[in-house]
């Protein structure tokens, strides 16, 4: 549908440049154009008019397209975003979001220049705020931008029916994410546990159940003590259940009595609250844990390899792939495949020297064949 349009162009008193004014279906804007020259002037005019026509129909054609980004980011976080199990964390990247792209800003404007220079600034802050900790990682910089504009692009392309034509290359932007098989030697476990204190009791549950750190953070009403269970809720909200062996029974029960909803605690080291226990929660887990690490010597060592150490060592004693993906509550037998269970070269010299055995056996059986002709 042609659009209805007026142009003209003026100077304004004391200005050295011209102006144009331009109305589009009764919408008027008004620009310099930057140009001394009333016929420079007048070719500048005609390339807005002409830009902003085209932007007008495109608002006629995908008026979803043009909606504000708070506006998309609240309506995402209403339809989807709030489900999600890092709810709180996804809404913390949408607010810095926010605040760098802008709110009016049309959801059709996202591209791949925007995208660089958010990810470019994001690189630069530093892990929990502080210097000495070190930039964060590029996982976290595409966690925190490129995942979540993704996501909120898939989003309005499948339910809002948005079309975005300038849409990001989003693979690009992808980090290239190194196998980490990192785990805790028996040694570097003896050494932990010798300076490890009241957060012991943690450690060696995230060391014998394989959990998270989140389900780390235990609370007794998780416990049933009758069917030897405790109930979990994974990331995407799936429950996930852990048997009370003998030695998780040992653990939680030298805990007993410590915090009335809390299992693991700690007590503070702060002179005014010295001694008091308190719950020890996800982020001071961590905080903790780097700490005791330091003490024992110990470098390279994340919270997470403690879970990544529970599937090996499973794994070494039993060969039990299913069995060891069930554990750990994974979606399939490929993400514990993949991530959980891998060849060293210690496997290599064990099925190289297996390798070597069944061929001397092979040739001392045709050697006794041959000798008994």
């Amino acid at each position: 549908m042609a659009r209805k349009s007026e142009i003209s162009v003026y100077k304004p008193k004391g200005s050295d440049v011209f102006h144009c004014r331009i109305s589009i279906d009764g919408e008027r804007k008004s620009k310099s154009t930057g140009c001394a020259n009333k016929r420079d002037a007048e070719a500048w005019a005609k390339r807005w008019k002409s830009h902003r026509v085209k932007k007008a129909e495109e608002k006629a054609e995908n008026p979803g397209g043009h909606i504000g980004f708070l506006a998309a980011v609240n309506r995402f976080m209403a339809e989807k975003g709030d489900n999600l199990a890092a709810a709180a964390d996804v809404e913390t990247f949408f607010i810095w979001l926010v605040d760098e792209i802008g709110e009016d800003t049309p959801l059709v404007d996202i591209n791949d220049d925007l995208v660089t220079r958010l990810v470019a600034k994001r690189s630069l802050d530093y892990r929990w705020g502080r210097q000495k900790a070190g930039h964060v990682a590029p996982i976290y910089v595409q966690r925190a931008v490129v995942d979540r504009l993704q996501s909120l692009s898939t989003w309005a392309k499948k339910k809002w029916k948005v079309k975005l034509p300038d849409e990001p290359d989003w693979p690009s932007f992808y980090v290239k994410i190194q196998r980490r098989t990192r785990t805790m030697s028996f040694a570097e476990e003896e050494a932990i546990f010798k300076v490890a204190g009241d957060l012991a009791p943690i450690i060696e549950f995230s060391l014998l159940s394989g959990v998270r750190r989140e389900d780390a953070i235990l609370r007794w009403s998780q416990v049933d003590w009758d069917t030897r269970i405790i109930s979990l809720m994974h990331k995407g909200k799936v429950w996930h259940q852990v048997k009370i062996t003998k030695n998780i029974r040992r653990l939680l029960e030298s805990v007993r009595g410590h915090h009335d909803e809390f299992v693991f605690t700690t007590t503070h080291e702060c002179r005014e609250r010295a001694g008091r226990r308190v719950p020890v929660t996800y982020k001071s887990y961590a905080y903790f844990f780097e700490k005791v690490c330091r003490r024992a010597g110990v470098k390279g060592l994340t919270i997470h390899d403690l879970r990544r150490t529970c599937g090996e060592r499973m794994y070494r004693e039993t060969h039990d792939l299913a069995g060891v993906s069930r554990f750990l509550g994974h979606a399939n037998v490929g993400v514990t495949e993949k991530f959980y269970v891998y060849v060293t070269l210690d496997d290599v010299e064990e099925r190289q020297e297996a390798m070597e055995d069944a061929r001397d056996r092979a040739l001392e059986e045709r050697r006794r064949r041959n000798d008994g002709c």
